[in-house]
């Protein structure tokens, strides 16, 4: 009985689930979450531009990651966290996100949302939020081990159509080259591939 119900189990976790129409849930914007845990975030250096940077993700063919100041960075008011998301070896040509914290009931507690022309050395707010808030028991945002949940959501955009390279010129001049497929034989003084140059870019291939 035993092995059965686990293979019942094991049955369902492999349902997908099909949409017919648009379901409520895909209405508007689609954004792509990731959940960031920062363990023992009350034992992390305050000191001024120290960074603790996440495990990288993928969003929109790019890889991302969060970087965290505890102590905020040089240009943060003292006493400010600093958050910066940042971009992996390339360029974003643009990009809307949001980065939340969460409390302890995975609950939202605050979030800011930026759009940006994205560069590699990251986007985000020097003054993201009090260090004495995250730290504060009454807020109750950290976790009974110390742990910091930070939601990062990046905007969503759709993937370009593929289209296939067309092989009919490439085939076509084949044919027109071969002198054994060729029904049409072309002599051409300079002056008329001047002319074809011009007026037939397609025909030009062919010389």
């Amino acid at each position: 009985r035993s092995s059965r119900t686990m293979k019942q189990v094991h049955d369902i976790q492999h349902i997908q689930t099909l949409d017919i129409g648009k379901s409520p849930s895909s209405q508007g914007d689609n954004w792509k979450s990731f959940k960031l845990l920062f363990h023992g975030f009350m034992d992390l250096s305050t000191k001024k531009e120290h960074v603790i940077e996440s495990p990288t993700f993928s969003c929109n063919g790019h890889e991302w990651f969060l970087r965290m100041y505890p102590g905020g960075t040089t240009d943060a008011k003292n006493g400010r966290v600093s958050m910066y998301l940042c971009c992996v070896g390339s360029e974003s040509d643009g990009l809307s996100f949001k980065v939340s914290i969460l409390d302890k009931f995975g609950r939202e507690y605050c979030r800011k949302t930026c759009e940006y022309f994205f560069r590699c050395n990251g986007r985000g707010w020097p003054d993201f939020i009090h260090l004495d808030t995250i730290l504060d028991e009454s807020c109750q945002i950290l976790d009974s081990n110390g742990t910091l949940a930070v939601i990062v959501s990046i905007k969503a955009e759709p993937a370009a159509p593929f289209i296939p390279k067309n092989p009919f010129p490439k085939m076509m001049r084949g044919i027109f080259l071969n002198e054994e497929s060729a029904d049409v034989c072309f002599e051409l003084f300079s002056n008329t591939a001047c002319t074809f140059r011009v007026c037939s870019p397609v025909l030009t291939c062919f010389f």
